[in-house]
């Protein structure tokens, strides 16, 4: 039997999600990365992902997809991040103004096709959520926006983190049609880069934040209810509650992919252990370092002994 423990090493030491998922593929990279820190001020791809993040929250808060608000919205954003952009040399702000709009008809593709925001009640909205790796395929449908960059600590993990969206969302597993939809929180971790493979960082990382909001907000039961031959799954009382998957979503000018991303047990721990190797390493890497010089002194050498003075540069 599966047990749920798990060991945390410095949980005082909050470690993010996106740090941990750097852990994965070279530990020594994410300790440097951590302790130098990155502003994002010479990256010009690294701002405007940051500007397509703002443009594609703004417009999922305001239910509003037109290119008349998304430009209100744009105008903000640029000038929001004006230094920034002096910074990564992008002077121009047509330049960075258009590449933040380029985005717009994929975003509005998107809520389109797995949201009823800013539809009437009458539309049906929801699609396929593509499953990733072992996961099955999901019907998923946004109803609503929980919030945006919300702020997660788990102190009990050592986690912090800030998740790009949180949907309130309807949801029945593929192919089971009968399932009456179940109501729950999903978090959306949003890529705006060229490349729309699925990277193992990015689904390490979505699966930390997803257990962070199951930590949060509590997770879904799996209880049932038996209904002649048919089994539904309840919905009593859990529309606050976290799914135990979330949706990587890439979304560029070219296009967009979603996919269901979940984490099992082991998987989470197994995420832990890399959480506590890269607490490990920065623990370690703020302890006083240095050298011993041995260094003569005229006026303290005894000629008998000749002592010399150790002294330790930190």
């Amino acid at each position: 039997m599966e047990d749920d423990l798990v060991l945390v090493m410095h949980p005082q030491l909050l470690m993010t999600p996106s740090s941990i998922s750097e852990a994965v593929g070279c530990s020594r990279r994410a300790v440097i990365k951590s302790r130098l820190g990155s502003t994002g001020m010479t990256s010009k791809a690294a701002i405007i992902g940051t500007m397509r993040h703002d443009l594609f929250e703004s417009c999922l808060l305001n239910s509003d997809f037109s290119k008349k608000s998304a430009e209100m919205h744009a105008h903000a954003i640029v000038q929001k991040h004006a230094e920034t952009l002096l910074g990564c040399s992008l002077y121009d702000y047509d330049e960075a103004h258009t590449q933040l709009m380029q985005i717009l008809s994929e975003v509005e593709r998107f809520a389109q096709k797995y949201t009823l925001i800013g539809k009437n009640h009458r539309s049906v909205g929801g699609a396929i959520l593509e499953g990733y790796g072992l996961q099955n395929d999901l019907w998923v449908r946004a109803d609503a926006v929980h919030a945006t960059e919300e702020s997660v600590i788990v102190p009990e993990l050592g986690l912090k983190g800030n998740v790009d969206v949180t949907f309130q969302i309807s949801s029945k597993s593929i192919p089971n049609t009968i399932q009456i939809p179940r109501t729950t929180l999903m978090g959306v971790e949003l890529k705006t880069g060229h490349n729309q493979n699925p990277q193992n960082a990015h689904t390490a990382q979505l699966a930390l934040y997803s257990l962070m909001l199951r930590i949060r907000h509590g997770s879904v039961s799996n209880s049932f209810v038996e209904r002649g031959t048919e089994q539904y799954l309840t919905n009593v009382g859990e529309e606050h509650v976290a799914s135990h998957g979330g949706m990587l979503l890439y979304l560029n000018h070219k296009g967009h992919r979603a996919l269901h991303v979940s984490s099992s047990s082991g998987e989470a721990k197994s995420l832990i252990s890399h959480r506590n190797v890269l607490a490990v390493e920065l623990k370690n890497s703020k302890k006083p370092r240095g050298i011993l010089v041995h260094e003569k002194l005229d006026d303290e050498i005894d000629p008998a002994s000749d002592k010399k003075r150790c002294v330790k540069l930190n």
